[in-house]
């Protein structure tokens, strides 16, 4: 069992860990338990990939993780109790900020799939959670005994960009908003559409929304001091020009765009441009903000390319270590 410093005690920062290729048998609480207390010293860059979890209470339960990642994992047979109102298999608690749920496959469990509580244990709700391109689920709505995603009340800041995730089923997930979705139910302040419509990979992000859109999420490298960066964003168009968002979370530098895109043009060859105002909330309010985005025709780890300019003279980007980009051309 990997874990953090118990609840409740305070310790000195922690940057760039890693858990790879590991496999978490049969623990009691969970695989990885980081239950660091003391705000002012989080984990940083926490970095969870490439592991399988099977007969786990929980993958993973987190407290005070920053700019960290949880991706291409596969999670079987979470066993907490359904009695457990807390309980799910990824478990984010309090003050989590910026953590990448990507590329995942969650099967089967006896709770929750997903679940986001605020406790008020240590600082405040999480920010900037992604939960993007997961297999939540198998057929229908029966894989976890709780929900596929449970947002509780008062525990993001802001909605939590869930799109493009496999729940079970081509309608989508179940929830009030998708009135012919069998899928695992998704409950709270999330932003589900689009989804996959087959399991990922290959499982088109088309559920809900119209063609002609671009999808993604994943990580590239960061050349500016080091590190990656992570990323999801989602415009869609039926027409090639039309609105959506993009969101830039920086590892290294921990600043977040938040961008509304004001066009999209699609070109051959399968290439999309998207430019619109971006602010900040770390790096000095408006900004100007261009991204290039290109699908060599076989999307996934290895081989799209992503490029984001902001400012006068920073580019960041190169070939994606992590995720998928898919583009939909009507």
């Amino acid at each position: 069992m990997c874990s953090g410093p118990p609840a409740g005690t305070a310790s000195t920062p922690t940057s760039s860990s890693a858990a790879e290729e590991n496999a978490f048998i049969g623990n009691d609480d969970a695989g990885i338990d980081v239950s660091n207390t003391d705000a002012a010293n989080g984990v940083f860059g926490l970095d969870i990939s490439t592991n399988s979890f099977n007969l786990n209470a929980r993958a993973v339960l987190l407290f005070n993780t920053h700019n960290s990642s949880f991706h291409n994992n596969s999670v079987t047979n979470s066993t907490t109790a359904t009695a457990n109102p807390l309980s799910a298999t990824l478990r984010i608690l309090d003050n989590n900020t910026n953590f990448s749920i990507l590329n995942n496959d969650l099967t089967v469990g006896t709770a929750h799939a997903i679940r986001l509580t605020f406790t008020g244990t240590v600082g405040g709700p999480s920010s900037g959670v992604v939960i993007n391109e997961n297999n939540i689920g198998t057929v229908g709505s029966t894989s976890f005994v709780g929900d596929g995603l449970l947002v509780d009340a008062g525990s993001h800041t802001t909605t939590v960009n869930a799109e493009c995730n496999w729940w079970g089923s081509s309608t989508g997930p179940t929830n009030v908003n998708n009135s012919g979705g069998t899928g695992e139910e998704v409950v709270g302040d999330a932003d589900f559409t689009p989804w996959l419509v087959a399991p990922a990979p290959g499982g088109g992000c088309a559920g809900g929304g119209p063609s002609g859109k671009v999808t993604g999420g994943g990580q590239v490298p960061v050349d500016m001091t080091g590190g990656k960066g992570t990323f999801g964003f989602n415009a869609k168009s039926d027409g090639g020009v039309g609105s959506g968002h993009l969101n830039y979370l920086n590892h290294v530098t921990r600043a977040h765009l938040d961008c509304t895109v004001t066009s999209v043009l699609i070109t051959p060859p399968n290439k999309a441009k998207l430019s619109g105002p971006c602010s900040s909330e770390n790096a000095g309010g408006a900004m100007s903000f261009a991204a290039d985005l290109e699908d060599n025709g076989n999307p996934g780890k290895g081989a799209d390319k992503f490029t984001i300019s902001y400012g006068v003279v920073v580019n960041e980007g190169g070939t994606l270590i992590s995720g998928n980009i898919e583009i939909h051309k009507k």
